[in-house]
């Protein structure tokens, strides 16, 4: 992945509004209020979007690297 490489990455999410940018980037409504009541640990869920996959992703990483 580039951002392990160094380079500067962003995502955007752009659109008419209710098209569904919120529920790509984090989910259904509701599910970052169960992940921050822990429902889910640091597991990946099915439903995650975009930023909770990449957040999961980086911190798992940062874990191998500290082994």
């Amino acid at each position: 992945m580039a951002i392990y490489s160094g380079f500067d990455v962003n995502i955007m999410a752009y659109g008419q509004t209710g098209s569904g940018k919120t529920h790509t980037m984090f989910g259904p409504p509701g599910i970052m209020s169960r992940a921050a009541n822990a429902e889910y640990g640091l597991e990946l869920a099915a439903d995650y979007g975009l930023y909770p996959r990449g957040l999961l992703d980086i911190v798992n990483r940062v874990r191998q690297l500290n082994r």
